[in-house]
């Protein structure tokens, strides 16, 4: 029984020292095969690679607590190395950097916004400037128009005095010895505007009304007085006359008419047998101041 406990026992220490067991001798002390022995050789070479199993499962996991303990540990270590007033001087660094790198982006784009700014201020200068100029243009413009439009209406006012214009001129042509009333006929004509005097006749009808200027001048021989009524529609309107004396004698009447269309002014003698000189020193005239 002694002999058979000590060879189970050294069949143990054999098993867990050398797992391979195939080199195991099944044999008795006889040096015959026995059943019971080498079923507790089986079960023991099974425990074997069980525990030999177990001891690799807590190899690996001793070397990885191993390496965990050491992670910790380096991370416990720079904990305690660190100081709070690290940590602070890091935070405050990151807020200045932020606040100088913020700082630099407003600054740039304020600068932008600037440059912009200007732009745009130069653009509402150049906007004003042109509407001020096209302001007094439109200024100008409508100056320009009120006086073309001036214009047109004095020319239209020239042309229409150039139109209704009414003018006359005429000589005495040869001396006259009057005798009664004689209508005086001045037929050397050098104006007649309008065409309102009629020289056969000695009579100018005013074609419009107006404000008429009449003229008349009289050359009276010497030692002859001679009187002329200036008439209007058959009505004396003025008088005129030279004296008798031994010299050439002029008589001028210059009047205003208000005439209408239509009245009729000419030169008629009073007396009988007085003498007018001509050769353009007796003559008749009248023009239209205003209509």
């Amino acid at each position: 029984m002694k002999v058979s406990a000590l060879f189970v026992l050294l069949f143990v220490k054999f098993t867990f020292s050398n797992p391979d067991h195939s080199k195991v001798k099944r044999l008795t002390k006889d040096g015959k095969s026995d059943p019971l022995t080498w079923f507790i050789l089986q079960k023991f070479s099974a425990i074997g690679k069980t525990l030999g199993k177990l001891r690799d499962a807590v190899d690996e996991n001793r070397k990885d607590a191993e390496t965990k303990n050491s992670i910790l540990q380096n991370k416990l270590e720079k904990l305690e190395t660190s100081k709070p007033q690290d940590n602070d001087d890091k935070l405050i660094k990151q807020i200045e950097d932020f606040k100088k790198n913020g700082l630099k982006k407003i600054e740039t784009i304020a600068a932008k916004n600037g440059k912009e700014l200007n732009s745009f201020r130069k653009e509402i200068d150049v906007i004003k400037n042109g509407m001020v100029k096209k302001a007094k243009l439109g200024q100008l413009e409508n100056k320009v128009r009120t006086i073309q439009q001036n214009v047109r209406q004095i020319q239209s006012q020239m042309t229409n005095l150039r139109r209704s214009s009414v003018a006359f001129f005429a000589f005495l042509k040869n001396d006259l010895y009057a005798v009664g009333n004689e209508v005086l006929k001045f037929a050397d004509v050098r104006i007649n505007k309008g065409g309102a005097f009629n020289p056969s006749r000695g009579v100018f009808t005013a074609p419009k009304q107006g404000i008429y200027q009449m003229s008349c001048t009289i050359m009276g021989f010497a030692g002859h007085e001679f009187f002329y009524l200036v008439m209007k529609n058959g009505s004396v309107y003025s008088y005129g006359t030279t004296s008798s004396g031994g010299h050439f004698n002029t008589e001028t009447s210059l009047i205003l008419m208000n005439l209408k269309k239509g009245d009729r002014v000419y030169i008629q003698h009073r007396h009988i047998a007085a003498r007018i000189h001509a050769n353009k020193n007796s003559y008749f005239s009248g023009y239209l101041i205003s209509g």
